[in-house]
């Protein structure tokens, strides 16, 4: 977005710790929820529906989730709480895809619209219900690609005095 507007300067903080991460998982490293959403629907086993149920509405209910009529209804499948009584009812009812288009909404929700708004996320976007497995690979492998933008991008706008990057020791628990 800074690049549409070469006379605006900011600072940038990019810490050593986020710089390490992106770089894991740029390098293929994930986490359990990368792991959990990765695995197919058909495989998932009680405890990992389970977290699934729990953890993947764990974004802001209006202004993220809401944004999206299937995630929303995902959302209203599931219940305004994630206690243990609900995400069993839940359970009951999720069917399968239910629980595939709960993988890939989590995901895809995350992305900022701009990217959302192109190929090959706005096919998805557009589709909105009943993904595939395959679809789940776009959202992934568009997820490293911007991964792999970002630290190229800071460099670039610092060449050319756009930005100022600032750094804080490795796990400096105060930010300047």
């Amino acid at each position: 977005m800074l690049q549409a507007y070469p006379d605006v300067k900011a600072t940038f903080n990019l810490t050593p710790s986020l710089i390490f991460q992106l770089q894991d998982l740029i390098d293929g490293a994930k986490d359990q929820y990368w792991v959990l959403a990765e695995k197919p629907a058909e495989s998932l086993t009680e405890e990992e529906k389970i977290i699934i149920l729990k953890r993947f509405f764990d974004a802001n209910w209006d202004k993220v989730i809401g944004r999206f009529p299937r995630y929303k209804e995902l959302l209203d499948m599931r219940g305004s709480d994630d206690s243990d009584a609900t995400v069993q009812q839940a359970l009951a009812t999720f069917t399968e895809q239910d629980l595939r288009d709960l993988q890939v909404w989590f995901n895809l929700a995350w992305f900022d619209p701009d990217f959302l708004a192109e190929e090959p996320l706005q096919s998805l976007v557009t589709k909105g219900r009943d993904f595939q497995e395959d679809d789940k690979a776009i959202v992934f492998a568009k997820a490293r690609e911007v991964m792999e933008m970002v630290l190229p991008i800071h460099k670039q706008l610092q060449d050319a005095d756009q930005i100022e990057v600032t750094t804080t020791p490795y796990t400096h628990p105060i930010l300047p």
